[in-house]
């Protein structure tokens, strides 16, 4: 048995489900209503993986940071590209109890028997505003402490955010959604080489020697289990100018549901990854060391991979992710997931609270 055969015919969870896979076949013509989430979305990443198209992410509105002029209801931005945000026209999708809507008209991810991908968070209904930093910030947090999302206007000056997590972050993200495009998607993850100095983007495939921001970006300084840095060095329009509005995406390791980790490259196929606590359903990945791509699977499609920062349809490497197992995964020689020597990270979430539900 396949799998995706396994992960999505198995038993129902024995639990509520927190982030939930759905893969569907558009019909481009009617309104669609997808459903099987078990919950209403507070986080979301939409994509078609048949055809070259933008990767978008939405998430619950928060009240109290600025909003972007022109933009109402969910606010898009283009994952994996240094856009600014943008209302989302046609393509935005409308969170329900059990899922989303998509309209008739949706030509990003509705268009004729094309396949598509839908990652969903829950991430509550309760705001809340934070002022342990220096800066304010209005935040949503997963019931169980593993992922948190926020706002906060740019301070113009070096500063801590409170981030609403529960504990130390060990990856997030932060997005400038105003100042035009040139505002990187800046990443911050405990296994990246010489972290907090140097970092890396998830819209290019630059390596982390390259991005000595760290300044800038983090203000030299390693998150703490209450806030998270800001600087105002090199390259910190992204984290931390006046008059911007910034996003950020937190996440943490909790047993049985999500893991936050790295290893280093042997350049033997066949290597097991171990330690993740569960079988992984969805994972992220990247060579922080070269300019290998980042690579997003899950466990709806094989081991097929799509990647954050191009314009593609997904593929697939026999010599990259060769399996999901019961405690981690299996890698391949391919330099995108294990050259010798060279340090690579990722982000994963699986066990009884991560539902993939296959559509098509």
């Amino acid at each position: 048995m396949s799998l995706n055969k396994r992960l999505v015919s198995g038993d129902p969870p024995v639990v509520d489900p927190l982030f939930s896979i759905i893969k569907y076949t558009s019909n481009g013509t009617s309104a669609r209503s997808i459903t099987g989430a078990g919950f209403s979305p507070g986080l979301s990443i939409h994509l078609t993986v048949s055809r070259a198209e933008y990767r978008h992410l939405y998430d619950i509105r928060r009240t109290g940071s600025g909003i972007v002029s022109g933009n109402t209801g969910l606010e898009r931005l283009n994952f994996g590209t240094n856009d600014a945000a943008s209302n989302g026209g046609a393509c935005k999708p409308t969170y329900t109890s059990d899922g989303f809507d998509i309209a008739s008209g949706n030509s990003c991810y509705n268009n004729a028997s094309e396949t598509n991908m839908a990652y969903l968070w829950d991430m509550g209904s309760s705001q809340t505003t934070r002022s342990g930093g220096s800066v304010t910030s209005y935040t949503y947090t997963m019931s169980n402490g593993a992922v948190s999302l926020g706002s906060y206007d740019g301070p113009g000056t070096s500063g801590t955010v409170e981030h609403g997590l529960g504990g130390t972050p060990e990856m997030y993200w932060i997005k400038c959604r105003n100042g035009g495009a040139g505002q990187n998607w800046v990443v911050y993850h405990k296994d990246i080489p010489n972290i907090p100095n140097y970092g890396l983007v998830l819209d290019t495939n630059t390596a982390s020697g390259s991005y000595n921001y760290g300044s800038g970006w983090y203000n030299s300084t390693n998150p703490t289990s209450s806030v998270f840095s800001i600087g105002t060095g090199a390259e910190s329009g992204s984290v931390s100018s006046s008059g911007r509005y910034y996003n950020f995406y937190a996440f943490r390791s909790i047993s049985g549901f999500s893991k936050v980790g790295g290893w280093t490259g042997n350049g033997s196929s066949g290597r097991s990854i171990t330690g993740f606590g569960f079988q992984p359903k969805f994972l992220l990945l990247k060579d922080t060391e070269s300019t290998e791509q980042w690579q997003v699977y899950d466990a709806t499609r094989g081991l097929y991979f799509w990647h954050p920062n191009l314009f593609n349809a997904h593929g697939t490497n026999s010599q990259a992710v060769q399996s999901f197992d019961t405690d981690g995964i299996t890698l391949g020689n391919d330099g995108s997931v294990n050259s010798n020597g060279r340090d690579y990270i990722y982000l994963a979430f699986g066990g009884d609270a991560v539902r993939t539900d296959d559509q098509t």
